[in-house]
């Protein structure tokens, strides 16, 4: 994060968020290679991304400063990590590509050319729901299917989970109500009449900012204040953090942009002028687009760049599958009855076509 020199300079946000690993290396200044692991755990925890790099071989090195930032920002954050040759970053936003670089210092203070930048997108942050049930008492139970929707769907999702009595649906969108039920299905393929549908309504995408300045150099500072609201010079929330240079603002509205500024108190409780302000917009709920699948299974509504499985019908008696038609683009086989469709930002449709038997 931007350091921040209290109450002079301004607070810079980083925005939070949400494991998959990834490695991109640069060079860094001829002597130094930038390794960086991203690391991501979705689910609601804040994405972060670690950077690893080998050590500056001058005898009188000090220190390394991080340097990132959107690939929208014009001005990055920074980050003096000390004597280390490892970092991570936390609090990256959601679907964001950032920028990364690093920079040595002497004890002189003297900093040398940052490393190559070197990009990571953080993921989109998606919902997911578990389901648990009884097993079938039925000695030829050979496996179960779930079937989920969105409530203002119309088509139902299939699953065949096989022989398991829980399942997670993964990729749901923000603040969606969505209804199930399971089926079970014996050895013959004769498939049993569905539970009682249950019905769940994931969480709203809140976000987060996280703020970082530098301490106030008077002797008898007790703590601090941050102030923000969703217009500039009139705040409307004022959380006391304590003794302490960084706060995390939680439950922000989504789409919404967000002004912060900082104030420090004393152990006599005289406060000081605000810090000059910033600003953050936090960003929107998932996308949802409706998927059509005519004479097949998968349709439904899904998050934007979401990655479902479509199958289709099997064939009537005396005819054989002859490829998809429509909005075939979507998907990543047309000409294979299961194949894999990524759910684009219109609402498509797709229908599974058959023609006469050799």
């Amino acid at each position: 994060m931007k350091e921040i020199s209290f109450p002079t300079r301004t607070p810079v946000p980083a925005i939070r968020c949400r494991s998959s690993q990834g490695v991109l290396r640069a060079n860094f200044l001829g002597a130094l290679a930038l390794l960086f692991v991203a690391s991501q755990s979705l689910c609601s925890a804040a994405q972060s991304v670690t950077l690893s790099w080998s050590a500056n071989s001058e005898p009188d090195i000090a220190g390394y400063k991080v340097y990132y930032r959107a690939v929208a920002a014009t001005l990055s954050e920074v980050v003096d990590v000390g004597n280390t040759t490892t970092f991570t970053v936390p609090n990256l936003g959601d679907g964001i590509t950032y920028l990364f670089s690093v920079t040595a210092y002497n004890f002189g203070a003297l900093e040398s050319r940052p490393s190559n930048e070197v990009s990571y997108t953080t993921s989109e942050a998606l919902r997911s729901v578990t389901l648990v049930w009884n097993a079938n008492s039925e000695p030829d139970i050979a496996g179960y299917k779930v079937y989920y929707r969105a409530v203002a769907a119309t088509l139902s999702e299939v699953v065949d989970v096989g022989n398991t009595t829980t399942f997670t649906v993964p990729n749901l969108g923000d603040g969606i109500t969505y209804l199930f039920s399971v089926t079970a299905y014996n050895l013959g393929a004769l498939e049993s009449r569905p539970s009682n549908e249950v019905s769940y309504t994931t969480s709203e995408a809140l976000r987060s900012v996280t703020l970082v300045w530098n301490a106030n150099s008077e002797p008898d500072i007790a703590g601090y204040k941050v102030h923000y609201g969703p217009a500039s010079g009139t705040p409307t929330q004022t959380i006391d953090v304590g003794n302490t240079t960084t706060a995390t603002i939680h439950d922000l509205n989504p789409d919404t942009t967000y002004f912060f500024t900082v104030t420090a108190y004393n152990s006599t409780s005289l406060e000081s002028q605000p810090s000059n302000e910033v600003s953050s917009s936090t960003s929107s709920l998932s996308e949802i687009t409706l998927l059509t699948v005519n004479n097949g299974t998968g349709g439904g509504n899904y998050p934007v760049g979401t990655l479902v499985v479509v199958i289709a019908n099997a064939p009537p008696e005396g005819s054989q599958f002859a490829g998809w038609t429509g909005d075939v683009p979507i998907l990543s086989n047309p000409s294979a009855s299961a194949t894999t469709a990524t759910i684009p930002s219109l609402d498509v449709t797709i229908t599974a076509t058959y023609s006469a038997s050799d």
